[in-house]
C-alpha cells in the first residue's frame, strides 16, 4: 500500500510542524526571562522616584528659563 501525497499537502504539513516547533522554542525562551507575562518588566520603587525627580527637575528649570525671559523682556 502506498501513500500518495501532494505537493501542497507536504508542504502544508511541513509548515505546520514548523510553527509547532517555533511556538515550543519561544515558550521555553519566555519561561526563562523575569518578564511579567503581559510582557512588562516589573519595575521597582527607585526606577518610580527616579522618573518623579527626573519629570519635577525639568519642570522647574522650564519655569526658570521662562521667568528669566519675562524678567529681560521687562527690562528692555
Amino acid at each position: 500500500m502506498k501513500l500518495l501525497l501532494s505537493k501542497s499537502q507536504l508542504t502544508a504539513g511541513s509548515v505546520a510542524v514548523s510553527n509547532l516547533s517555533a511556538k515550543k522554542r519561544f515558550r521555553n525562551r519566555n519561561q526563562k526571562s523575569n518578564v511579567v507575562p503581559h510582557g512588562r518588566i516589573e519595575k521597582s520603587w527607585v526606577f518610580y522616584f527616579v522618573e518623579i525627580f527626573w519629570a519635577v527637575g525639568s519642570f522647574v528649570v522650564l519655569l526658570q528659563r521662562f521667568d528669566s525671559r519675562v524678567s529681560e523682556k521687562r527690562e528692555q
